[in-house]
């Protein structure tokens, strides 16, 4: 039996026994049966569940992002939003706002521009990169990174490969619309 089952199935007990609703198993009888708690269960919490799985489902749509080279304009989900700094190709790298990517995938973004340092943490995933280099900091572990990071109108932009890789995100490339999909 599931751990909810257990909840309702007591929940169900003390409203038999009057404690709870003072109504019991239903006006006629005072005893609660299987057959009420079941019926309890299909009414109240398997709509609910579904409403979870609904939610879930919705949740895993908005992580879908569309970005493209040089266009200002983003998709998460259904949603278009318009970025501060487009996407760009530099020295062979695609490079993205950190903080736009990581906040649509669910991260936490922090900036020190005393160190020029941004941060950011999802679960237990924590990465810190300074402006300029071309290493990062995963998990108390400096790794080497394929393109330096740097800020281009107040934006942080950082190589995709490895954003992506480091939030556990998957990308692909239409070379062709120059589209690139983060889920």
């Amino acid at each position: 039996m599931k751990p909810i089952k257990y909840i309702v199935l007591s929940c169900a007990i003390l409203a038999g026994a009057g404690v709870l609703c003072g109504a019991g198993g239903g006006a006629d009888d005072p005893l609660v049966t299987k057959s009420w708690v079941d019926d309890y269960i299909e009414s109240s919490f398997l709509k609910m569940e579904k409403e979870i799985a609904q939610t879930k489902a919705n949740l895993g749509s908005s992580y879908n992002i569309k970005l493209w080279i040089g266009n200002k304009q983003a998709q998460v989900g259904a949603k278009t939003v318009t970025l501060d700094v487009a996407p760009v190709i530099k020295d062979g790298r695609t490079m993205v706002p950190l903080a736009f990517v990581s906040q649509s995938l669910g991260a936490s973004v922090n900036w020190d521009n005393t160190k020029k340092e941004v941060s950011y943490k999802k679960g237990n995933t924590k990465v810190r990169m300074i402006v300029g280099q071309k290493s990062a900091t995963v998990n108390d572990k400096t790794v080497s990174i394929d393109a330096a990071v740097y800020v281009e109108n107040g934006r942080t932009m950082v190589p995709l490969a490895f954003i992506a890789n480091a939030l556990s995100a998957k990308t692909q490339w239409d070379n062709t619309t120059k589209m690139i999909t983060i889920r």
